[in-house]
């Protein structure tokens, strides 16, 4: 109700005290965790809050164990464009391998790599989706790619070419 509130002011100086209450409940972070997430409200809070909610998603994506949760997510996230790169690159490292593919394959997803993030880093992960995942950026990013034949190729658990040999 105070959302539509907001959304309804006939002006942003209106809305702004019902707003900066909102904000100061941390009422997104309180949505994010109820047992059942509205998507939908959520996503209208996320798209007010702008690429500042990037943190508050990426932390939600930390603990929730439902993979299609966690894909929408992702989509807020990716709405906002390479501003959120480097605040998914930097949560990266100690995620849960799962996460952390999904964090890859949303970095994937955006137009340019965050400054001082290579997927190189993960070339060497336990898991193989991992690794998977950091080649698909290398390959997609000649200036961060390894030139050396083989290089790529030779990661444990990446799938090899027909031509590899």
């Amino acid at each position: 109700v105070l959302l539509d509130l907001v959304e309804k002011a006939p002006s942003p100086e209106e809305a702004a005290p019902v707003w900066d209450f909102l904000v100061g409940e941390r009422i997104v972070e309180s949505l994010l965790e109820q047992t059942r997430i509205d998507i939908p409200l959520v996503r209208r809070f996320v798209q007010r809050l702008g690429p500042t909610a990037a943190s508050i998603l990426l932390d939600a994506a930390l603990v929730f164990d439902d993979a299609k949760t966690r894909a929408q997510f992702y989509e807020l996230l990716q709405s906002f464009g390479d501003e959120v790169g480097a605040v998914a690159a930097r949560r990266i490292p100690d995620a849960a391998p799962v996460i952390q593919r999904e964090f890859l394959a949303l970095l994937g997803r955006l137009n340019t790599l965050p400054p001082n993030f290579s997927p190189r880093d993960y070339l060497g992960n336990a898991d193989g989706l991992v690794r998977r995942e950091a080649v698909k950026l290398l390959l997609r990013d000649p200036a961060a790619r390894d030139d050396r034949p083989g290089v790529a190729r030779s990661s444990p658990g990446v799938a090899r070419s027909r031509s590899a040999g």
